[in-house]
């Protein structure tokens, strides 16, 4: 008989046991950029239909599948035009995952018949150079269907004990579930926000949505909206990583007029703006 103290426990993502563990069809508990993610090798249909088992998980709902680099999704038989390469360099590696066509049936598995997956190039280092040495993970949270996701290994152990292969424990991981952005047409869509980091975020998220085309405001401007005249400097950093296209940030400039930073570069905060008549 197995007890949950037989079942190998790592503390770094760093071990060269945890990689063979993962080419030889194993499944286990890791730390993501996000929360823990229950994974196994995305190339391994059989490790893949285990994580269903043991989570009870629907069958029809594909899993995210962790990638090194954006070079990764030729793996899947998946090719980008420029314009879609810029874009999606421009968001990677970031806790954003991606939505993109994949029809071969060799991928089944992952699609789940729905002939689109979806990608993340994770924002946290240690997590992508294991990815470098496994190849693509699938993963999704630590718990059964309908309960909440487990923050801490002794959480998860509780959920899965000897079910799984086995655990990677760095401590408690309260991180949010990533954004799931969706790629029509070149075109980016929101298809899941991950949750608000703090109530400011929010806040501050919808003053930016309601600035008018042809409008702008100052970063000091949607700070004192968002109740927080003195977080003027957070403002930038937050939009720095908002990836939600219904959210203009571009139209947040400095108070010297000058245009400040943009996730997409100034040059496209300014092709931008001067579309909608402001520059």
């Amino acid at each position: 008989m197995w007890y949950v103290s037989d079942i190998p426990l790592f503390h770094s993502l760093q071990s060269a046991e945890l990689v063979i563990l993962f080419k030889t069809g194993s499944i286990g508990v890791i730390p993501t950029d996000t929360i823990y993610g229950i994974s196994a090798s995305a190339l391994d249909k059989e490790a893949i239909e285990r994580i269903y088992d043991i989570r009870g998980r629907d069958r029809s709902k594909p899993l995210i599948v962790l990638i090194a680099s954006i070079d990764d999704l030729a793996l899947f038989d998946i090719s980008l035009n420029n314009d879609e390469y810029k874009e999606l360099t421009r968001i990677w590696p970031a806790p954003v995952s991606i939505i993109l066509p994949c029809s071969s049936k060799k991928f089944a598995a992952v699609h789940r018949g729905s002939k689109s997956i979806a990608f993340r190039v994770p924002a946290w280092a240690p997590l992508r150079s294991l990815l470098k040495k496994t190849g693509p993970l699938v993963t999704t949270s630590v718990n059964p269907e309908g309960k909440k996701p487990a923050v801490t290994i002794a959480q998860a152990k509780k959920y899965f004990g000897t079910t799984l292969d086995f655990y990677v424990d760095t401590g408690q991981r309260k991180g949010v579930p990533s954004t799931i952005l969706g790629l029509k047409k070149g075109k980016l869509e929101m298809v899941r926000r991950g949750e608000y980091s703090s109530e400011f975020q929010k806040r501050m998220y919808d003053v930016v949505r309601k600035i008018p085309k042809g409008s702008t405001m100052t970063y000091r401007e949607v700070a004192e909206k968002a109740g927080s005249p003195r977080a003027y400097r957070a403002v930038g950093t937050i939009l720095s990583k908002n990836y939600d296209p219904e959210i203009p940030c571009h139209r947040v400039i400095r108070a010297d007029g000058t245009l400040g930073a943009y996730n997409r570069g100034k040059e496209k905060k300014k092709e931008l703006l001067k579309k909608e008549g402001v520059v």
